[in-house]
């Protein structure tokens, strides 16, 4: 339980670093992106949800603040990609193999 919650906070406290500190380098898409991947990788290591699940959370988290769907706007000039893109990695035939 102790493992769930710090993996939870850390993952929160993650994005809400990157949010907050403002990276010269990179654009707010990619810092969203930034945003994802730390807690991503947050999860999987800490195992604070099932990783089936952590699979499926950053995927939604894609479609929910990258694709054209984005709940949050988007830069002016940034050309979202279809939600139906995020989508087709669940169903790569590779995956469906394993």
């Amino acid at each position: 339980m102790l493992r769930r919650g710090i993996g939870l906070g850390l993952a929160g406290a993650w994005v809400v670093w990157v949010w907050a500190v403002d990276l010269n380098d990179l654009s707010a898409v990619g810092e969203r992106m930034l945003a994802i991947f730390g807690v991503a990788v947050v999860l999987w290591v800490s195992e604070a949800i099932p990783l089936f699940a952590t699979a499926a959370v950053i995927i939604l988290a894609e479609i929910l603040v990258l694709s054209d769907e984005a709940v949050l706007a988007l830069p002016s000039g940034y050309e979202a990609p279809a939600f139906s893109s995020f989508y087709a990695a669940l169903a790569n035939p590779v995956l469906m193999l394993f």
